[in-house]
């Protein structure tokens, strides 16, 4: 089994990019882990596998497990540094907006 692709989102929006690695994890076969922080839990991306698991609006971590388990979205709704300081993983792409991406802060903690 390949290990999964590991994302983490910490522009999370729409859902837009969760989708797009979604449908690219289930063409490649590869598991993805993806990761989203988000200060507010957003409305359910579009899809209708999603709406159906969407949790409610409240804070802390929140699993969604997709594909058969093949993809794992976690939803950890809390302020950036708090939700930044539970986080462990080795993480092979970080999606950042354009308002954090030069953030000096936040790459250390990144790092």
């Amino acid at each position: 089994m390949n290990a999964p692709q590991v994302i983490l989102d910490l522009g999370f929006g729409s859902g837009a990019q969760f989708l797009a690695h979604w449908a690219e994890a289930s063409q490649s076969g590869r598991p993805l882990h993806y990761l989203a922080v988000v200060e507010q839990l957003p409305a359910a991306p579009a899809s209708a596998s999603l709406q159906a698991l969407w949790p409610l609006a409240l804070p802390g971590w929140h699993r969604l497990l997709l594909d058969d388990g093949h993809v794992t979205l976690d939803l950890l709704v809390a302020p950036l540094a708090a939700a930044l300081a539970q986080i462990t993983a080795r993480v092979d792409l970080f999606l950042l907006p354009a308002a954090l991406a030069a953030d000096a802060a936040l790459a250390r903690a990144l790092a």
